[in-house]
């Protein structure tokens, strides 16, 4: 994550400066720290500690441990009702929507995803 004011790169995992390598994701991360990554969008994963951050699209995340969540408020599974509830997750990784939702999306809303 590129600071706009300073420049300074950090870690999106830990918030420390940026390094390469495994990092102690539940380490001892100053307010300050976390309060900075709240405010550029940063969510942490409940799982693995992990930055999660939003680009575009509806408010249900999956970091990439597997862990589903709703970004605004953090719920597990985003079982809230912050999203309505025909949004379904999207797995980056294999880029398709992805989750337990999916099935009936499809059923209700048609079409193929590869």
């Amino acid at each position: 994550l590129n600071c706009g004011r300073c420049g300074l790169v950090s870690c999106l995992a830990c918030g420390k400066p940026w390094h390469s390598g495994p990092c102690d994701t539940r380490g001892d991360m100053d307010e300050a720290s976390r309060q900075y990554l709240r405010d550029a969008g940063v969510r942490r994963c409940e799982r693995c500690g992990a930055g999660v951050v939003k680009a575009s699209g509806c408010d249900k995340m999956k970091c990439r441990c597997g862990y589903q969540f709703c970004y605004q408020c953090g719920a597990k599974d985003a079982k809230c009702g912050c999203t309505p509830s025909h949004h379904v997750f999207y797995d980056n990784v294999k880029e398709r929507p992805d989750g337990p939702d999916f099935a009936a999306f499809m059923r209700r809303f048609g079409g193929r995803f590869g």
